[in-house]
C-alpha cells in the first residue's frame, strides 16, 4: 500500500510539474480563447476523471453496453448493459465541484445478467480546479445501493487529479493536448484477487492518459488497477451535444471485451458555460 501510494504521488507530481512548465512557455491567453469554450470529449472510460467536472446545471444521460461479462466465459456473444444519469451541483473554479451519478445495472431480468432488474445505485463526487490546467477530486462510486452483487456492491472511495498538458498553441487542431488522471482508490480498484474474495482492505492506484486525435475527439489508454483498457471518445456532431464512447476492455487478460456508450448532455443554466468534460459512464462487469 505505502508503495501505490507514492507511486500516485510520483506520477501526479511529474504531470503537475509539466503542465505548470508547458503553461509557463505558452502564451495562456491563447489556450483560453481556443479551449475554454469547447466540448470536452470522454478523458476517462471508466476511471474517475475531474478535469472540469462538476458544474452546476451540467446533465448527463447515457447507456453502456460490453459484448459480455467477465463471469460469461462459455460464449462469446451474451450482451448487458447499463443506464446512468448525471447532474452537476457546483462550481469547481470558484467554490467545489458537485457531481451526482444514478447507475442503473440491471436492464432486464433475461438478457445480459440474469435476474437483475433494478439493480443500481448512487455516485458522488467532490472536485475543485487548482488552476487552468489541474483539477483534483475525491468520490465515491455505490455509496447508497439497491439489489447490487458482485463489484457492484464494493463501496468504493478514491482520490484523483486531472491534469491538461497543451502541446501546441493551435489547440483547434489535431494532437493540441493530453490528458492524464492519476488517482487511489480502494473497493473496485483493489487487485482482482481481493474483489474476488469480497474484500475490501487494500488501496491500489489508477492512471488514464487522453489524447486529442481530433478537435472533439480523444484516444484513451487506461489502467484501472485491475485491466487495461484502450478507448476512443467522441462528439461526432458539431451542433448536436451527443456523445459515443468504443473500445476494447480487459486487453491483459485471456478474453477481452468490447465496450461502448452513448450519451446525450445538456448545460440547463448558464450556456455560455461549455467546459464540461463528459462525464465518464462506466461499463459495470461483474469480476
Amino acid at each position: 500500500m505505502k508503495y501505490t501510494f507514492l507511486s500516485f504521488l510520483c506520477c501526479f507530481a511529474l504531470t503537475e510539474i509539466l503542465a505548470i512548465s508547458v503553461s509557463a512557455v505558452m502564451p495562456t491567453d491563447t489556450v483560453r480563447e481556443v479551449w475554454i469554450n469547447k466540448r470536452i470529449p470522454a478523458i476517462t472510460s471508466n476511471n474517475p476523471g475531474v478535469f472540469a467536472a462538476g458544474h452546476f446545471g451540467y446533465v448527463g444521460l447515457g447507456v453502456s453496453f460490453q459484448h459480455r461479462t467477465r463471469v460469461e466465459l462459455e460464449n462469446k456473444w451474451v450482451p448487458d448493459g447499463n443506464a446512468a444519469a448525471y447532474i452537476g451541483l457546483g462550481n469547481p473554479k470558484s467554490l467545489i465541484g458537485i457531481g451526482a451519478v444514478i447507475n442503473l445495472y440491471g436492464l432486464s431480468n433475461k438478457d445480459g445478467e440474469k435476474n437483475n432488474f433494478g439493480e443500481g445505485s448512487i455516485d458522488l463526487q467532490l472536485s475543485r480546479a487548482i488552476n487552468d490546467f489541474i483539477y483534483v477530486g475525491v468520490g465515491g462510486f455505490n455509496l447508497i445501493q439497491h439489489n447490487t452483487k458482485y463489484t457492484n456492491a464494493l463501496r468504493t472511495f478514491y482520490a484523483t487529479a486531472s491534469v491538461l498538458i497543451p502541446l501546441r498553441q493551435n489547440n483547434n487542431r489535431a494532437f493540441g493536448f493530453i490528458y492524464s488522471t492519476f488517482g487511489v482508490g480502494n473497493g473496485i480498484f483493489q487487485k482482482r484477487e481481493k474483489i474476488l474474495n469480497n474484500k475490501n482492505e487494500t488501496i491500489n492506484w489508477f492512471g488514464s492518459l487522453a489524447i486529442q486525435v481530433l478537435p472533439e475527439a480523444n484516444l484513451i489508454v487506461e489502467w484501472s488497477g485491475v485491466d487495461l483498457t484502450i478507448s476512443a471518445g467522441l462528439f461526432p456532431f458539431k451542433k448536436i451535444p451527443l456523445h459515443i464512447l468504443v473500445g476494447v476492455a480487459d486487453i491483459n487478460f485471456d478474453k477481452q471485451r468490447y465496450i461502448a456508450s452513448i450519451g446525450y448532455s445538456l448545460q440547463l443554466f448558464n450556456k455560455k458555460q461549455r467546459r464540461n468534460s463528459f462525464p465518464t459512464l462506466p461499463v459495470q462487469s461483474s469480476i
